[in-house]
């Protein structure tokens, strides 16, 4: 068999740069499980105790830490070559990076001989979700905690890149959110809710379809079967009334922009499925597999309620593990994910919805890092001030929508207690922010 890839040169770099240097030893995110060669663990392990107790850090200290464990005898002279054969600390965190990558690249070979193992085996295939997940979490992080010192400078790196009024994650489309979020960002779960029939699969879609003008993605339609949503998006994107598209009722000043219009969406970077049948498990693997592919940035997923996963208990009990699911999905890929839900029968009415109204409240709203929720708003009809929108003399008070921010979690800005308001574009799948309310 060969032999499991690790590099002795890196290892004792790391520890005997220890022994001349040991305050860089908060800067490593090492554990001792990352030395291929037990000595050099054993020897990282000392040195942590020692630093944990705020202790000197030398031959003699080491050598009496590791035989106080009962390993100095075994250890034979292996801690006096180390300090022999490393000279200086200078280049410690280069030589701490390389433990690290082999460190995860045996796990990797790990984890990939227990799937084999597992897929030899007649058991249920939830069986390898455990060694799928930590494969998918090898390349995304790294295993265990770290001092927060390296936290705080890889954030403060990251500010210091920025511009004033720089966006930070992926756009809206809609100004009052976009201000408030400054984006949608990577490892985010953003849930829509609202009642049927609101156009929560039309805002989903309009916003999809600008996230991919910004990076490649998967819209995963399980509700809408693929040329009813096609329509939508052609509709939406060469502004051709949707009813006039299904039966082919194409005028000829529109054809060159239907045209040009098919090529743009053509080469968008976009995958797309109407398969009716995922579970989080199928989902994850053809999400990780579109990442290492394609690169993909996000994922448009319609509805969180169509997700197939066995799951034992009541319906929001199973929402909830679901929801946590999707979750680790978008964290663990470190993908936006857009999630459609469903509401309880209780909230198609009420005027101010709240998370309770939410289908599978609970466990399952709490893990969304955004909740938004697309709501029928209309005027006063008895006056005429609040009429929003005419065209040809009609009121379309039937065409405006209210969007409400049920909950966010990070930043300090929020949309209006009363939510904003959304205008559809008539005959049109698509809808913007009516501004100057």
């Amino acid at each position: 068999m060969k032999e499991r890839p690790y590099s002795r040169d890196a290892e004792e770099g790391v520890v005997g740069g220890l022994l001349i240097n040991p305050a860089e030893y908060q800067s490593l995110s090492l554990i001792p499980d990352d030395f291929y060669l037990e000595m050099n663990g054993w020897i990282y392990k000392a040195i942590g105790s020692l630093v944990d107790q705020n202790l000197d850090v030398d031959y003699i200290t080491v050598s009496e830490e590791l035989d106080s464990q009962g390993r100095l005898q075994e250890m034979g002279s292996h801690l006096t070559k180390v300090m022999n054969n490393v000279p200086s600390s200078l280049h410690i965190r280069t030589y701490a990076k390389t433990v690290k990558d082999k460190a995860i690249r045996r796990m990797a070979i790990k984890q990939a001989e227990e799937i084999v193992k597992l897929a030899y085996k007649e058991e249920d295939l939830l069986d390898l979700s455990g060694p799928i997940d930590m494969m998918t979490s090898l390349s995304t992080k790294s295993a265990g905690a770290e001092h927060w010192s390296n936290a705080l400078q890889r954030t403060l790196s990251i500010i210091e890149t920025r511009d004033k009024g720089d966006r930070i994650g992926l756009p809206f489309g809609i100004p009052s959110v976009d201000q408030t979020t400054n984006g949608a960002r990577p490892g985010t779960m953003i849930l829509l809710a609202g009642p049927p029939g609101v156009g929560k699969t039309v805002l989903g879609t309009q916003i999809s379809m600008l996230w991919a003008i910004h990076g490649p993605g998967v819209i995963y339609s399980c509700e809408m079967e693929e040329e009813a949503m096609m329509t939508r998006i052609i509709s939406a994107g060469s502004n051709i009334p949707e009813d006039r598209l299904e039966i082919g009722d194409i005028y000829s000043k529109e054809v060159p922009v239907l045209q040009q219009k098919m090529e743009e969406m053509k080469s968008a970077p976009v995958h797309f499925s109407d398969s009716e049948s995922w579970t989080t498990h199928e989902l994850r693997a053809d999400l990780t597999k579109l990442k290492y592919q394609y690169g993909i940035k996000w994922f448009y997923f319609d509805y969180l309620q169509l997700l197939e996963d066995s799951v034992k208990g009541e319906e929001h009990e199973q929402i909830g593990v679901i929801a946590k699911r999707m979750r680790k999905i978008c964290r663990g890929l470190g993908l936006t994910g857009l999630v459609i839900s469903s509401v309880i029968k209780s909230g198609f009415d009420v005027k101010r919805p709240t998370l309770a109204d939410l289908r599978g409240s609970g466990q399952a709203l709490h893990e969304g890092d955004i909740v938004y929720w697309l709501h029928k708003w209309e005027a006063n009809k008895d006056n005429d001030d609040d009429v929003l929108f005419q065209r040809d003399n009609k009121r379309y008070l039937h065409l405006m929508r209210r969007l409400y921010e049920l909950k966010k979690r990070k930043g300090s800005k929020h949309l209006p207690t009363g939510g904003v308001t959304l205008r559809f574009a008539p005959g049109v799948p698509k809808m913007g922010e009516l501004l100057n309310e």
